[in-house]
């Protein structure tokens, strides 16, 4: 897996590196680890310089927008939740 992590006892968070090609199906998995262990919730650095994406790689990648895009006529809106349009 080119994504790997561990978690730094004194700064209490997690150290994350990402290598080589990555696809979302390898994010997701990497998630689904950090979920195991309990690590969501941990504050965590990513070093990414030595990763790249697949543009195309649609193996469960959505084409919908996120909640970042949306944002902002959310939060002018009032609502809490993005999908609330």
């Amino acid at each position: 897996m080119p994504i790997r992590y561990s978690t730094d006892p004194v700064n209490r968070r997690l150290v994350t590196r990402a290598d080589g090609v990555v696809t979302f199906a390898e994010i997701n998995a990497h998630l689904d680890i950090e979920q195991r262990n309990r690590d969501l919730d941990r504050p965590e650095l990513i070093d990414a310089r030595g990763a790249t994406t697949r543009p195309n790689d649609s193996a469960g990648a959505s084409t919908r927008p996120t909640c970042g895009e949306h944002a902002p006529p959310c939060r002018t809106r009032g609502h809490g939740d993005c999908d609330d349009r």
